[in-house]
């Protein structure tokens, strides 16, 4: 039989050990999750600048070093990554698979602004391989989901594909709300860079549909009383600058009578200034 300090000293070797070990798994864990971020955010930059072979490895290191540690999130954001980059490139086959899988595994992760992301490339990309029922299913998702969220932002893109969606089948008055909803978005809030980009953007959309369907008598827009309901709000400064904003695209497209309307609409929409009497200065 073993002596007490003997069972003792086993003990007091043994233990340390067994911290060790953890100790070493877990920064063992923690240097692969760290090189899975970094890789994630290498090729989220690389996809901003339109690097896509770049962004494609990126978006696989960081897969792979996320899959060692079973990190589900990064596990998402990662076939999120790639599933952008195919949706880029047109390979919307591959886009459709990325985005299942990522759909099946952020759905049970509080990642929900990374899974809104999941089901609504899930959509885009099958709108883009022509698939319009998945399209307006998993698009319908999202646009719940963006707007459970209070995204404003991404509900509009959602919106707008939505619009492109009912635009391909023809439904046409379908295709026209979707358009309005956004430009109502847009008027009610003060524009930023992006949200500049998503006026135009919905502007060459109701544009395109006028062609379409031969509508050549266009308003200042399709629904013009939306405008002249901001008219009337608390915030003049912030209706002339869309109407310039709108303004500025119809002048692109020429279309000078319409561009302006605008552009008188905008003086009128800012009140005058009201001179106070001063007292002249001796």
């Amino acid at each position: 039989m073993m002596r007490p300090q003997l069972l003792l000293h086993l003990f007091q070797n043994t233990q340390p050990v067994s911290t060790a070990a953890w100790c070493y798994a877990s920064c063992h864990s923690h240097r692969i999750s760290a090189e899975g971020h970094t890789a994630l955010l290498w090729g989220i930059q690389q996809y901003n600048h339109q690097r896509f072979d770049k962004a494609l490895n990126n978006f696989k290191a960081a897969l792979y070093q996320y899959t060692q540690v079973q990190d589900a999130i990064g596990i998402g954001k990662s076939l999120n990554g790639l599933s952008a980059v195919c949706l880029y490139t047109q390979c919307y086959e591959r886009a459709i698979a990325y985005s299942q899988a990522s759909v099946a595994i952020l759905e049970q992760t509080p990642a929900q602004q990374d899974y809104a992301l999941a089901v609504y490339q899930l959509g885009v990309s099958h709108l883009k391989a022509n698939n319009f029922s998945f399209a307006e299913e998993y698009l319908e998702a999202a646009l719940t989901l963006y707007h459970n969220l209070n995204d404003v932002l991404n509900e509009n893109r959602v919106l707008l594909h939505l619009g492109q969606l009912y635009a391909k089948r023809k439904e046409y008055m379908f295709s026209l709300a979707c358009y309005e909803a956004v430009l109502d978005s847009l008027l009610e809030y003060s524009l930023q860079d992006h949200t500049k980009t998503l006026l135009v953007d919905v502007l060459r959309l109701i544009m395109q549909i006028c062609e379409e369907t031969n509508q050549t008598d266009l308003e200042i827009v399709p629904h013009r009383d939306v405008l002249e309901r901001y008219l009337t709000s608390g915030n003049p400064q912030k209706i002339a600058q869309v109407l310039r904003q709108v303004g500025k695209f119809y002048e692109s497209q020429q279309q000078y009578n319409l561009a302006l309307k605008c552009y008188t609409q905008a003086l009128q929409a800012v009140p005058p200034l009201r001179v106070q009497n001063t007292q002249t200065i001796q």
